[in-house]
């Protein structure tokens, strides 16, 4: 009887430790992201203050850095989120970590491409 209770309370730990490293996985994907945006936005900004000519330059490397991250950034992000809803536990990845998929449709888990050490 004891043993059992002893179970019980130690599979509840370990699924509430489950939710706090997927709670950190979010926040730090999250944190990530964010941080991103706002050097992004504050080099946009920065750029509005230059002379015509460099502004020129610096809005068609604006239009290549908006394309890059349409088609390379969100598709990660959505990976991230993937992985965090099946509760696979890996280490914590970078927004741009490389990832691919294994499985089929029903049973999509992402793999690192690049060997990290465990959390």
């Amino acid at each position: 009887m004891v043993q059992k209770r002893y179970l019980s309370v130690l599979i509840f730990y370990f699924r509430l430790s489950i939710l706090l490293i997927a709670a950190v996985r979010v926040l730090m994907i999250a944190l990530n992201f964010t941080l991103r945006m706002i050097i992004l936005y504050s080099a946009i900004i920065y750029i509005g203050k230059l002379p015509l000519r460099l502004k020129c330059a610096f809005l068609t490397f604006r239009r290549l850095l908006i394309m890059f991250m349409s088609l390379f950034l969100i598709p990660i992000l959505l990976m991230q989120f993937c992985r965090i809803s099946l509760l696979i536990p890996a280490p914590i990845f970078s927004v741009m970590t490389p990832v691919k998929l294994i499985g089929n449709r029903s049973n999509i888990i992402p793999m690192p491409l690049i060997p990290m050490a465990p959390v």
